[in-house]
């Protein structure tokens, strides 16, 4: 299906698309985490204009919302779409990829998913199907952007961390605490997460 508009650009997404230009990918499609430490800092809406910068450089752009807690992207971009990734993971349906006409080439959105599939476990990225699921995406793109759950209150970045070559993390200037960022950076080291850069 092809649907409206996603958030326009923005300079931190044009700067982290420059940042992330250089940096080492596991094969030919880049797999791009963006994290925060708490809900509000904008973390949806860089990752659909990051999105959004790709794609109008040409490239094979498709944005997944893997925040189930809080499916921002999908209230917004698919509200009506009951299918997504949680189902693509629950190996009940395919992933029902959405087309956004931005851009050079079009953006494509994998929706959270809003049904809740037979028998799902309380957190659908610990799902076997996982790897099969990212592996199968990889080779239809060329940039993949992952939009997920703060640090603060999942460690969704730390299961889908395999498939993702560089983690960008999000603060809100003037808000978010001093005390929460150096603590979630220190988690994020812990846990060994690939940082490639901060965007304000």
């Amino acid at each position: 299906a092809v649907c409206g508009k996603v958030p326009e650009l923005t300079a931190p997404a044009r700067a982290a698309k420059l940042m992330l230009r250089d940096w080492p990918t596991s094969n030919q499609c880049a797999v791009v985490g963006i994290i925060s430490t708490r809900r509000g800092e904008g973390r949806s809406t860089f990752a659909a204009s990051l999105a959004a910068s790709h794609s109008a450089s040409g490239l094979r752009t498709l944005l997944v919302d893997a925040d189930f807690g809080n499916p921002g992207l999908t209230n917004v971009m698919a509200a009506s779409s009951s299918h997504g990734l949680r189902t693509a993971l629950s190996n009940e349906s395919q992933p029902g990829i959405l087309a956004f006409p931005e851009g050079v080439s079009a953006i494509h959105f994998l929706p959270a998913g809003t049904s809740t599939p037979r028998g799902e476990r309380s957190d659908p990225l610990a799902s076997a199907n996982l790897f099969q699921t990212m592996n199968g995406l990889r080779d239809s793109y060329d940039v993949i952007i992952l939009d997920v759950a703060p640090l603060a209150e999942s460690m969704d970045a730390l299961a889908v961390s395999p498939f993702v070559d560089a983690f960008v993390y999000l603060v809100e200037w003037g808000r978010t605490q001093a005390a929460d960022v150096l603590e979630a950076l220190s988690e994020t080291g812990d846990l060994g997460l690939s940082v490639a850069g901060y965007a304000l």
